[in-house]
């Protein structure tokens, strides 16, 4: 995996930077500054990680993600309608608080995913907050829509809030059609006037825009949602010498937990299931759970995690994402040879040549064939591994293959003619 690293982005005016991929890269960044008029678009398959925090100012000027998108603080305060968009299966994390000052408006939208750590503040007459088509948003700390800041939950978006809800006076929230809101902090009623008869906090919920009176489901705006699973921690760590990603977790509570499914996305998107852990199923004592991934990508990667918990209804919630950097291999040769080669009869082992590169630790090997290979097979020793070769050599056609080697931050390849 490619990571293209950039000490500072600085984006012209009227400048369009597209960033695109295989969701095989990152571009990453110290600090970015956009133009007037100026984009950057972060395409289905790339990704764009700032290190420290997402500021512009420049009246027109936008960023919008299809992909994978990582920053701490995110200030935007531009005229001219100066936008953050977020659509199709992007997934955006920002790890502290967003800012929405000046002519500006962010819209999250399309099936994306939004975790916000800290908080979000929209402030002034003229920027906005949307959230749309299928979002589904998380919102660690509070929300504050502050001198006429509006923000809106429409379709079939989702919105978690941690914290409190805060609108004052000049302020509006909105949530329409078949949108979803759970405040777990405080959140106002809704239309409260004070003495003077002034509307303290406008909280507008209906089912259509066109007709209010339209019996369909209506948007939800509620208190905290009684979740059956509580998680009290979700850590992920990278393992050098193992060469693996070890994600933990506990919860406080569960209640009719089937299992967790762990997920991971070499990008951000198009999560995959790699592992299954069976829940406790009913427990109100802490209980630690623990999942290894030993099958990392051979290129440094900056790979995201996150725990699908299922009840045994078939309902389910997502944790969290998290986000794990990893070191690439280093590809040797002559380290092992793979002998009698050309094979026959079924019959190879593997020796070690060089004893100053292997240092007794796991290795991990495959065969890999243009038309079949077989699982990648975890053994402590080299005996182990010629006991578990040589029956995994009769599954392994006639011809050329590929013997892979992995251990520690190494990799080995030897071609084996098979007759």
């Amino acid at each position: 995996m490619d990571q293209f690293f950039f000490g500072f982005i600085d984006i012209d005016n009227r400048t369009i930077l597209n960033i695109d991929g295989d969701k095989s890269g990152n571009v990453i960044a110290n600090q970015i500054d956009l133009g007037n008029v100026a984009t950057i678009n972060v395409l289905d398959g790339g990704g764009l990680v700032v290190n420290n925090d997402t500021k512009y100012s420049g009246n027109s000027s936008k960023i919008n993600v299809w992909g994978f998108f990582e920053t701490n603080n995110l200030t935007i305060s531009g005229g001219g309608q100066t936008e953050l968009n977020v659509f199709g299966n992007a997934q955006v994390t920002v790890k502290e608080d967003v800012l929405i000052t000046g002519d500006s408006k962010m819209f999250f939208g399309g099936d994306s995913n939004v975790l916000i750590e800290g908080d979000v503040e929209v402030r002034g007459t003229q920027s906005g907050l949307t959230l749309g088509d299928n979002n589904t948003t998380k919102i660690d700390g509070d929300i504050r829509l502050v001198g006429g800041g509006t923000m809106t939950v429409k379709d079939s978006a989702e919105l978690d809030v941690d914290g409190n809800l805060s609108v004052d006076g000049n302020s509006k929230f909105v949530a329409t059609n078949t949108a979803q809101v759970f405040i777990c902090g405080d959140r106002p009623i809704g239309n409260q006037t004070d003495s003077s008869g002034k509307v303290r906090a406008e909280i507008t919920l209906f089912c259509d825009e066109t007709n209010p009176l339209n019996p369909v489901p209506c948007a939800t705006y509620s208190g905290c949602r009684i979740l059956p699973v509580e998680i009290s921690s979700l850590e992920a760590q990278y393992l050098n010498q193992s060469r693996s990603t070890k994600i933990t977790w506990s919860t406080t509570k569960e209640w009719e937990s089937s299992h967790f499914e762990i997920e991971r996305s070499l990008q951000g998107v198009n999560f995959e299931k790699i592992g299954e852990v069976n829940a406790a199923g009913w427990s109100n004592i802490l209980m630690d759970y623990a999942f290894e991934d030993d099958k990392l990508p051979l290129g440094s990667a900056n790979i995201l995690y996150r725990i699908k918990q299922v009840d045994f209804n078939g309902n389910f919630h997502y944790s969290k994402v998290l986000s794990v950097r990893i070191t690439g291999v280093e590809f040797t040769s002559g380290v092992w040879r793979a002998y009698p080669n050309p094979s026959r009869d079924n019959q190879l082992r593997i020796n070690l040549l060089d004893r100053s590169q292997y240092d007794d630790v796991a290795i991990t090997f495959r065969l890999i064939h243009p038309s079949a290979q077989t699982q990648a097979m975890a053994v402590r020793s080299e005996s182990e591994m010629n006991e578990q070769l040589s029956q995994m050599i009769t599954r392994i056609p006639k011809g050329v293959f590929v013997v892979e080697i992995q251990w520690g931050q190494k990799v080995e390849h030897i071609k084996v003619l098979k007759q």
